[in-house]
């Protein structure tokens, strides 16, 4: 097949795949019932007017990666899970303890929340240990 320049189906590089899937991505919440066919056909037809979605693409994937590496990093803050673990404690016993709801503390043990300073304090003191054993380091070695 010919390539034709501005043609969504020239070719099967990188810059063409992500255009038409984007393209498709685009068009199918209008036209949810219609069969791939009639969708990509209407693409192919307009395919000139998705080319502006192509130059996004890559700001949009790397603003992503930065945020999924920002959300990587947070995930294992604190070592609570661990903590409660080894000194064979539940965290309704520490929830009790501290005075907080055995929800707030499971999203602690689980890392998608983190307690301010404070509470870290308090939570070190009720399990009798330092501070700095309830926090991952951050050094590699």
């Amino acid at each position: 097949m010919p390539c034709v320049k501005n043609h969504i189906s020239a070719g099967n590089d990188l810059e063409t795949v992500l255009l038409q899937y984007s393209a498709f991505l685009c068009v199918t919440p209008f036209l949810p019932l219609a069969p791939f066919g009639v969708i990509n056909a209407f693409i192919l037809s307009h395919s000139a007017h998705f080319r502006p979605f192509l130059t996004a693409i890559p700001k949009i994937l790397c603003k992503f990666a930065l945020e999924l590496k920002t959300f990587y990093l947070m995930a294992n803050l604190n070592r609570l899970k661990v903590v409660l673990a080894e000194q064979q404690k539940t965290g309704k016993w520490l929830a009790e303890q501290i005075g907080k709801s055995n929800c707030t503390v499971s999203k602690w043990c689980s890392n998608s929340v983190q307690p301010d300073l404070k509470t870290l304090n308090d939570i070190a003191n009720v399990l009798d240990i330092d501070v700095k054993d309830l926090i991952v380091s951050s050094n590699k070695s």
